[in-house]
C-alpha cells in the first residue's frame, strides 16, 4: 500500500478525489490511501502545495518568530514567497510540489515538482498548469463536473452573437485597467465581479450573453495558462486574452491574443475584424490535441520506484 499526504492545498481541496491520488493509483497500479492530517503516522508520499499559512495569524506569527531566529526567517521566506516547507532532517518521505500558482520550482528541496515551469527532466520538473485539473483524463473515473476533451478539440456550429464583451473580476490592477479600457472603445462591455461589486453566482450563464470575453492572466510568464480561456471559450465566447503559451496546445485561430499590443492596435483590431471572420473564430477548437499525460507517469514512476 502507498500511503499519501497532503498539505499547503486550498481551501476545499479533496485528497481522496484529486487528480493526484488518479495519478498515484494508475502509476503504481496499488493501493493508494490518504493519511488524515492529525494522524501521527508518516507518509510514504508527502504532496506539498503553495497556500502554507493557516490565516493571517499564522502568517503573522511565523513572521515575528522570524525575527529572532535565522532559520525560521529562512521558513518565513520560503512558506510566504515561494510556498514550500524545508525537508524535515528524518523524514524518508517522497517529497511532491504542486503549485497552480505562478511560483518557480524549488527542486532543491522536492522529489518532483508539478507546475508552470517548463519541463526539466534532470530537475525532475514537469510542466502541469492547473487547467489538467479540469478533465477527465483517461486513467480518471470520469466526472460530470469535470471537462471532456472533445469540447475543445473539434469544430464547433455556434450561431452569431452580439458585437459585446464581458469581463469577470475580484480585484482591479493597471494591466487590466488598461485592456478593458483599450477593448471599451471598440465594443460595449459589461463588468462583473466583486472589482466592480456586481457578483455573480453563475459566470458560465452569465457569458453566454456576450461576443467576447475580456480574460487576460494574471501575469506573463512562459506557459502560465490558466482555466480562463477555457471557460471563456466554453461559454462560447471570443477570448480576448494575455499571456505566453509556450506548450504548443493551444489553437491561437480560436481567440485574440493581444499580448504586447498597445491600446491602439487592440482598438484597430477589434474594428476590423468581419462578422463572418468573427463566426469562423467562435467555432475553432480550443485545442490543437489533447495533452499527454505520458511524462508524468514517468516522472512519478521515476521518484517512487
Amino acid at each position: 500500500m502507498v500511503t499519501v499526504s497532503f498539505s499547503g492545498f486550498w481551501k476545499g481541496f479533496d485528497p481522496g478525489s484529486s487528480i493526484f491520488m488518479d495519478l498515484l493509483k494508475f502509476t503504481t497500479s496499488r493501493e493508494v490511501q490518504v493519511v488524515p492530517k492529525q494522524s501521527r503516522q508518516e507518509s510514504s508520499i508527502e504532496f506539498h502545495s503553495v497556500f502554507q499559512f493557516r490565516n493571517s495569524i499564522d502568517k503573522a506569527l511565523c513572521y515575528m518568530q522570524g525575527k529572532f531566529d535565522q532559520e525560521k526567517w529562512t521558513n518565513y521566506l520560503n512558506k510566504s514567497k515561494y510556498g514550500y516547507v524545508s525537508r524535515l532532517r528524518e523524514s524518508q518521505a517522497i517529497r511532491i510540489w504542486y503549485s497552480g500558482e505562478n511560483l518557480r520550482s524549488p527542486h532543491t528541496e522536492f522529489d518532483l515538482c508539478l507546475g508552470y515551469d517548463q519541463s526539466d527532466e534532470d530537475l525532475n520538473v514537469q510542466y502541469f498548469p492547473v487547467w489538467y485539473l479540469n478533465f477527465n483524463w483517461p486513467f480518471q473515473v470520469p466526472k460530470p463536473t469535470r471537462w471532456e476533451f472533445s469540447l475543445f478539440t473539434k469544430q464547433r456550429d455556434l450561431a452569431p452573437r452580439l458585437r459585446n464583451a464581458c469581463v469577470f473580476s475580484s480585484y482591479v490592477d493597471p494591466a487590466r485597467t488598461r485592456l478593458i479600457e483599450a477593448v471599451r472603445q471598440a465594443l460595449p462591455v459589461s463588468y462583473f465581479g466583486a472589482a466592480w461589486g456586481n457578483f455573480v453566482t453563475n459566470k458560465q450563464l452569465i457569458s453566454r450573453n456576450f461576443g467576447f470575453q475580456v480574460c487576460p492572466e494574471n501575469d506573463i510568464y512562459p506557459g502560465y495558462l490558466t482555466e480562463k480561456l477555457f471557460e471563456s471559450y466554453l461559454a462560447g465566447c471570443i477570448p480576448i486574452w494575455t499571456g505566453n503559451d509556450v506548450s504548443g496546445l493551444i489553437n491561437p485561430r480560436a481567440f485574440l491574443d493581444v499580448t504586447g499590443l498597445r491600446s491602439r492596435e487592440i482598438i484597430d483590431l477589434l474594428g476590423s475584424l468581419s462578422e463572418e471572420e468573427i463566426l469562423v473564430m467562435r467555432n475553432e477548437p480550443l485545442l490543437k490535441r489533447q495533452p499527454d499525460m505520458n511524462p508524468i507517469h514517468s516522472a512519478l514512476r521515476r521518484v517512487i520506484q
